[in-house]
Formats: structure tokens, C-alpha cells, sequence
């Protein structure tokens, strides 16, 4: 069959856009259930033209579901019936429930959205949950997880990419020798509360991959996987006899020292960003204070300036002499 980079090339319809690696990753992605009755959503059309290609390269696909903000998507229509279109904030309760009007569950789910960071933290603690087992779920263009604009930064904990180096710490959890849950370890990246449905599909991320401005993660088939036993092969041990004693055995963990180092950078980022926002307040109210103080110095000009004042310098002059030698004559 067409690879997707082929399709691409021969496509013509409604104009759809994406980076020339992102085709081969999503090929080698998606390559092995091209003939699978699957559910595809995916977030930003824009042209609608991606959801055209979608429909040739999966031709078995049960519902294919684009959604996007921008209302005059929604004067979009398509010949293929399996494509539906959704207009909206995929992370609205009330968009949601349409896109699931059209289906409950995804197979594949794909953000090329508005590349912001909190969007696609909010879009995956959102539609996660709806990710089938063996599902997996696509992010395109994290390179603007780097851009200050996008919300971004190489140095930012609160960023897209900061956010999915996390999952990588949920998928090996049973490892961390502290206690603390996956829950607690995200949350600190998310503005709201994490929902129960989000907390309770964390143990079925089976692994999150990387690629140039990519990151793909898949759902595990059934509960999370465990490391599991040490199976040792062969019963030679020149060497070292060590292995021998080990056959069967778990891993028995390290336990983690409530150190420095085990403190939560995103502590430190929260309180120097706390610290920010406190300066940004307190040189706005210098500058209106600079303001008012300027406008009251303006009042005074104008004040001595005047007609009246000028006619009322003779009798002040005369009552400060006389009040300078009341208060000598008392004395």
C-alpha cells in the first residue's frame, strides 16, 4: 500500500500541512493498523484536508473526528461519510459530549492543535481517558514547547515537554523509592485539580517516545506493566555466579533520602515565578504612583499659576506677620 508521505504527495482536495519527518513517524505509528476497524480523533483541521488523507490511509477506519476552534470549520463538508466535524475547545465538558456523540472511545488520538503548552497538557488530561487499550496518542509540533511565546522554554518545568518527561517518570513509578503518586508528581503542572478519570488511567501508560518535535504515547492492552521477574538463561557462570542466585527474583528498589535532591524543581520554579508576578505588581503600582504624584504636582503649578493666588499674596504676607509675632509674644 501508499506509504502516508505518498499520499500526501498525491493528494488533492481540501490543503493539509505537516512537517516531512511527522509522515514517516506516523507511518512507522499507525503503519500496523491500517486495516483495523479504528477511531481516529484528531484536534486542529484547519482545511480539513488532513481527515481526506486520514480516510485513504485508513480505509477500514469505523469514524474519523476533527475537531478545531475555528468556527468557519464548520461550514467544512466531506464526501467520505466516516468523517465528522466538530466545532469547539476539545477541552470544553460540552464539546466533549459531542465529539462523543460520535464516538465513546479512540483508537488513535492526534493534537495538532494550538501548539501551546498549557492546551496540550490540558488536551491530554482531557482526552486521555478516552484513549482505547493498545490506543495511542500522537503530539505534533512540540518544538514550540522551547518558545517563550507558545508558553515555552528549554528551562521551563511547566512546558509541553516538561510535562511528558513526567509520564516517562509515571511509566517507571514503582521505582522512585519516595512517597509520592503519579497524580501528585503532574499535578503541580496543571493549573486545576487532576480529574479521577485521568488519575485512574495513569497506570496504563505503557511508554511515551520522542522524536524531532513529536512524542508518542501508547496505552497499554491491560493493567500496567511491571518489570517483572529476572529470568536468567544458561546455567554457566565462569565469571561471575551471582546471576544464578538471582533466577525469579523482583527488583528490590532503592529507597530515596528526603534530600535537597529530591525536592520538586517545580517548587523552586512556582515561588521564583510567585516572585515575578509580586515585582510586575509592585512596579505597575510604582508607576501609577509616579503618575498620581505627577498629576498632583501639575494641580499645584496650575495653583500658584492663577489669577487668585497671585491676588492673595498680599494678605498671606500680612497674616504670617502677624502670626509670627503672636507666637513670639506668647513666648
Amino acid at each position: 500500500m501508499e506509504s502516508l508521505a505518498t499520499l500526501y504527495g498525491n493528494h488533492r482536495g481540501k490543503v493539509s500541512q505537516r512537517w516531512e519527518s511527522y509522515l514517516t513517524v506516523l507511518d512507522r505509528t499507525l503503519g500496523e493498523r491500517r486495516h483495523d476497524p479504528v477511531r481516529l480523533l484528531e484536534i486542529g483541521v484547519q482545511n480539513g484536508g488532513s481527515l481526506e488523507v486520514w480516510a485513504s490511509y485508513l480505509p477500514e477506519a469505523r469514524v474519523l473526528v476533527g475537531t478545531d476552534i475555528d468556527p468557519r470549520c464548520g461550514a467544512l463538508t466531506f464526501t467520505d461519510p466516516r468523517i465528522r466535524l466538530v466545532v469547539g475547545d476539545v477541552t470544553d465538558p460540552a464539546v466533549q459530549q459531542q465529539v462523543a456523540d460520535h464516538a465513546d472511545r479512540f483508537d488513535v488520538i492526534i493534537d495538532d492543535g494550538s501548539h501551546r503548552s498549557s492546551d496540550i497538557i490540558d488536551t491530554f488530561v482531557a482526552l486521555y481517558p478516552l484513549l482505547e487499550d493498545g490506543g495511542v496518542y500522537v503530539i505534533e509540533d512540540l518544538h514550540c514547547s522551547y518558545y517563550a511565546s507558545y508558553g515555552g522554554g528549554l528551562f521551563t518545568q511547566r512546558s509541553a515537554l516538561g510535562f511528558l518527561r513526567r509520564l516517562v517518570d509515571v511509566v517507571n513509578h514503582d521505582h522512585w523509592g519516595l512517597e509520592r503518586t503519579a497524580g501528585q508528581h503532574l499535578q503541580p503542572l496543571v493549573d486545576q485539580p487532576l480529574p479521577p478519570s485521568f488519575i485512574d488511567a495513569l497506570p496504563t501508560i505503557a511508554s511515551v517516545a520522542f522524536h524531532d518535535s513529536m512524542g508518542v504515547i501508547r496505552r497499554d492492552h491491560g493493567p500496567r506493566p511491571r518489570l517483572g521477574n529476572r529470568i536468567v538463561a544458561g546455567d554457566v557462570a565462569a565469571v561471575d555466579t551471582g546471576p544464578l542466585t538471582e533466577a525469579g527474583r523482583p527488583l528490590v528498589g532503592e529507597p530515596q533520602l528526603e534530600s535537597a535532591d529530591n525536592v520538586d524543581p517545580l517548587a523552586h520554579e512556582t515561588e521564583l515565578r510567585q516572585l515575578r508576578e509580586e515585582r510586575a505588581r509592585l512596579v505597575h503600582r510604582e508607576k501609577e504612583l509616579t503618575q498620581e504624584l505627577g498629576e498632583v504636582w501639575r494641580r499645584l503649578e496650575r495653583t500658584l499659576a492663577s489669577p487668585s493666588y497671585r491676588l492673595m499674596n498680599g494678605p498671606r504676607r500680612i497674616f504670617r506677620a502677624l502670626f509670627r509675632r503672636g507666637v513670639s509674644g506668647s513666648s
